[in-house]
């Protein structure tokens, strides 16, 4: 990506990543999720700030056990996914899109619940999943074969298990 422009992206409609949830949110009556990515303000270079928000989250998770979200940022297209894997549990990856350029993320993900009308008396707290820029270098799935043999402790995504409170109502 020679540029990091997020709405651009949008706009062209190029973040459309699991064809199963367009149908699911259109009879959901749910609007696109928003994604707002900040790099500026001496975040320095390479670093920036992805706030996404995903529209009837449970219900369209509950459902097609796979929601995700692609954005730009640090000129490389970076896909956050909620899944059910085989073990039957829930798990959050962080990868990369093709044609993105390996990356060695470093950093923190924080993931609050919705701030709206809830039966909780306060809402579940905030889950922070921490990313060393030690870890495995990003590179986009299908090239990691050429990848790895050039470049040791390569990896497709970054991936975590969640607990049951992404499914909590």
């Amino acid at each position: 990506m020679v540029t990091d422009d997020q709405a651009l992206f949008s706009r062209l409609n190029l973040g459309n990543i699991n064809s199963k949830d367009e149908p699911l949110r259109g009879s959901l009556g749910c609007s696109p999720d928003e994604v707002q990515v900040d790099s500026g303000d001496g975040l320095g270079e390479n670093k920036f700030i992805a706030c996404l928000r995903i529209r009837k989250f449970q219900k369209r998770l509950l459902i097609t056990e796979n929601v995700g979200v692609e954005f730009v940022a640090g000129r490389r297209i970076w896909l956050f996914l909620f899944l059910m894997k085989h073990d039957e549990r829930w798990h959050a990856d962080l990868s990369l899109a093709e044609p993105s350029l390996p990356a060695r993320p470093g950093g923190r993900i924080r993931i609050e619940a919705h701030r709206g009308k809830s039966s909780y008396a306060a809402p579940p707290s905030a889950l922070n999943l921490t990313y060393s820029v030690d870890a495995a270098m990003l590179v986009p799935a299908g090239t990691g074969k050429i990848y790895k043999g050039e470049v040791k402790g390569t990896c497709t995504g970054n991936d975590w298990l969640m607990t049951d409170w992404l499914a909590d109502k």
